[in-house]
C-alpha cells in the first residue's frame, strides 16, 4: 500500500509543509533581527527540507514502481499537517518576548524578575543605578531597570521620563496611560509608547527611591511586563536609606557660593543673587535637553519656555503671575553621572558670568569625593 501511494510523494509533501511552517513562524512571528543562536540554523534547516523534498518528489516520479502519486488534496492535506506541526513546535521552542521566561535578579534594596539578555549598562549604587539589557528574551527585546532618590513620579513626570527612555531606544510614537496589577495586586500607572518599537514603563516606590521598570520590543509585550512588575519586591536597607544622597559629578569654581537647599535628589546653591539647581543623571547621557525642558516645566507645574540656544546652553524664561526670571539649562556628561544644571537669576550679565564659570568645571576623578559646599552664612540673603 505504501508503494501504491508513492511514499516519496507523501514524504515530500510533509517536508514541504514543515519547511513552510518553520519559515512562517521564523519570519512572520519572530523579529527579522532575531538574536538567537538558531537564527541561521532554523531557516537553513527549512531550506534543506524544501530541497530534500524536491529531490524525493523527483525520485518518486522517476521510479517505475512508485509513479502512482496520491491525489492532490491528500498531498495538500499532508503539507498543511506538516506546516501546523512545525509552527506549533517552533512556538514552543522559540517563545516571543511576551512569553519569555523570567528569573529573579537582586538589586540594592529590591529584586525583580527579568528575561535573559545581554547587559549593555549596569550601575548598582544604592542611591541611583541602572540595568539595561538588549536581546531580552532572545528576540531583540529591551529591558530596563533604573532607580534614583525621590518619591514616585506624577503622570507628567512619568510621561517625560518615558519620552527620554523611548527616544534612547527608538520607541518613538504615541503615548497613553493605563493601569496594571502591581506587586501586591493593586493597580499601578503604566505608560505605553507605541510606534515602530513599543515600550511599557512602570514606576514603583521603594523606601526613599523610585524604581523605573521598562520593557520594549517590536510588539507590545503586556504579559511579560505584567509578570515583571508583579515580581517586584522592595526590601530597603535602613542604614543606606538614611545616608543615601545624590553625588553631583562636577567640580565647579564658584567661590562664595553656599547651600540654599539640600535634598536627597537635588541640591540648590546660591551666591545670594543667582541660584543653581544641581542634579545627577545617568552617566554620559547624550540627549538634546531642549526637547525635554518645556515638558519638564509642565511636569513641575511651572510656566516656562525656551527663549534661545547657544551651543550647550539652553536659555529659558519663567513667570509666575507678575514675577519673571530668566535662566539657562545645561547638561554635562561625565563617566560616573551626567550633571544637570539649572540656573536662575534676574541679571543677564550675572547669568553669563555664572555660565562661563560652569564651563570651566571638570568631572570628578576616579575615587574623588564630591565637592562640598558651605552652609549659608547667618546674614546670607535669601534670593527670590
Amino acid at each position: 500500500m505504501v508503494a501504491a501511494m508513492n511514499r516519496y510523494a507523501i514524504a515530500a509533501a510533509t517536508m514541504w509543509g514543515i519547511a513552510f511552517g518553520t519559515l512562517a513562524y521564523r519570519y512572520g512571528v519572530l523579529p527579522l533581527s532575531w538574536s538567537s543562536p538558531w537564527k541561521l540554523v532554523v531557516p537553513g534547516a527549512a531550506i534543506g527540507l524544501a530541497v530534500g523534498a524536491r529531490q524525493l518528489f523527483r525520485h518518486g516520479s522517476d521510479d517505475a514502481e512508485e509513479r502512482k502519486r496520491p491525489a492532490l488534496p491528500i498531498l495538500l492535506g499532508l503539507g498543511v499537517v506538516g506546516a501546523l506541526l512545525a509552527f506549533g513546535l517552533s512556538y514552543l521552542a522559540f517563545p516571543t518576548l511576551n512569553r519569555a521566561s523570567i528569573a529573579k535578579r537582586e538589586f540594592p534594596g529590591f529584586s525583580v524578575s527579568l528575561p535573559s539578555g545581554d547587559v549593555i549598562e549596569g550601575r548598582h549604587d544604592y542611591a541611583a543605578g541602572k540595568l539595561t539589557m538588549k536581546n531580552a528574551g532572545g528576540v531583540n527585546g529591551v529591558a530596563i531597570v533604573a532607580w534614583e532618590l525621590g518619591a514616585g513620579l506624577t503622570t507628567d513626570e512619568m510621561k517625560l521620563t518615558g519620552e527620554v527612555l523611548s527616544k534612547a531606544i527608538g520607541a518613538r510614537g504615541t503615548s497613553s496611560l493605563t493601569k496594571l496589577p502591581g506587586p501586591d495586586g493593586k493597580p499601578v500607572d503604566t505608560m505605553l509608547f507605541d510606534g515602530d518599537v513599543s515600550m511599557m514603563m512602570t514606576v514603583l516606590g521603594c523606601g526613599g527611591r523610585h524604581v523605573i521598570v521598562a520593557t520594549a520590543g517590536r510588539n507590545r509585550a503586556s504579559s511579560l511586563h505584567e509578570r515583571v512588575i508583579a515580581s517586584f519586591a522592595c526590601k530597603p536597607d535602613p542604614a543606606q536609606e538614611a545616608t543615601a544622597k545624590m553625588t553631583f559629578p562636577l567640580v565647579l569654581d564658584l567661590p562664595g557660593w553656599y547651600v540654599m537647599e539640600n535634598e536627597p535628589d537635588q541640591m540648590q546653591i546660591t551666591d545670594g543673587e543667582s541660584v543653581l539647581a544641581l542634579r545627577a543623571q545617568e552617566p554620559n547621557l547624550k540627549v538634546d535637553i531642549a526637547m525635554i525642558v518645556e515638558p519638564m516645566f509642565k511636569a513641575a507645574g511651572v510656566d516656562g519656555k525656551i527663549t534661545g540656544r547657544q551651543g550647550d546652553r539652553i536659555t529659558i524664561t519663567m513667570s509666575d503671575g507678575t514675577d519673571h526670571m530668566d535662566g539657562w539649562v545645561r547638561l554635562v556628561p561625565c563617566p560616573t553621572a551626567s550633571a544637570f544644571i539649572f540656573a536662575l537669576g534676574g541679571d543677564a550679565a550675572k547669568l553669563d558670568e555664572v555660565y562661563k564659570r560652569v564651563t570651566t568645571g571638570r568631572c570628578l576623578r576616579p575615587g574623588e569625593k564630591p565637592q562640598e559646599w558651605p552652609s549659608a552664612p547667618a546674614d546670607a540673603p535669601n534670593p527670590k
